[in-house]
């Protein structure tokens, strides 16, 4: 299976996920999601705003930018696009570090969401074990941080190419392709935990299958894109039941 097919039958399983939520009424789930993380948001928004608008400042203010300024002066479109591509490069470059504590804090829903989905979409019931929960929780953080800290790295790659006139949109784009893939990715080892999957068999899992990371984290940015605020707190916990049907429609049918 190819990595576009992959994309299209992990973004389709968002509407499964819909009707999974609607059929045994987990909405509770989702409200408390709205709660916790609005808290959490409201936290990290400043913080991103603050960071962000201060990188744009610094940048702009370069005596090397201002260079530019001079030598396209009669192209003024050129510095146009040089500046939209460095806002929305910086821009995700610091959404990624809120998304990586967004995450980290909300593993242990995010793990909890997945499971009673399973449930749901198996009509199966899996046994809570405090001993498991810690561990898996112990678990995602770690790959957390070790995602965040390779996603930070090929970010800064990026976003230092962004300032590249003209190219640097192409940039910003593939900034955005490689955030939404390690969100998928996120939310793809949750049901790989509960596969009792070990770290290496995960990540030789998700690699096997970006397609369908990439799919399900592209739903969640074009949400902030179009819902912001909602489209952050609501589509984040469905997005986990979303990769649960994608996970199950993959080893199912291997």
């Amino acid at each position: 299976m190819s990595i576009l097919e992959e994309i299209f039958i992990s973004i389709r399983h968002y509407g499964d996920a819909l009707k999974l939520i609607r059929k045994h009424k987990m909405w509770p789930l989702l409200f408390v999601s709205f709660i916790l993380f609005t808290l959490i948001l409201l936290l990290c928004g400043f913080g991103i705003y603050q960071g962000y608008a201060s990188l744009i400042d610094w940048v702009l203010n370069r005596s090397w930018v201002q260079a530019w300024h001079s030598f396209f002066e009669n192209a003024s479109w050129v510095i146009t696009l040089f500046k939209v591509g460095m806002s929305i490069a910086s821009f995700f470059l610091f959404m990624s570090f809120g998304k990586f504590i967004f995450l980290s804090l909300g593993s242990p829903l995010y793990a909890y969401i997945s499971e009673k989905g399973a449930e749901k979409y198996k009509g199966v019931e899996y046994p809570f074990s405090l001993k498991q929960l810690i561990k898996d929780v112990v678990r995602g953080i770690r790959l957390a941080i070790r995602n965040f800290f390779k996603q930070l790295l090929l970010t800064i790659i990026l976003f230092l190419l962004s300032f590249i006139p003209v190219f640097g949109l192409l940039f910003s784009l593939l900034i955005i392709m490689l955030d939404a893939y390690y969100y998928g990715f996120a939310m793809l080892d949750y049901c790989c935990e509960r596969d009792k999957k070990n770290v290496r068999t995960s990540l030789q899992f998700i690699k096997e299958h970006k397609g369908l990371a990439l799919g399900n984290g592209l739903v969640f940015y074009a949400s902030i894109v179009f819902i912001p605020i909602v489209g952050i707190v609501f589509i984040a916990p469905i997005s986990a039941i979303a990769a649960m049907i994608s996970y199950f429609h993959i080893t199912e049918k291997s």
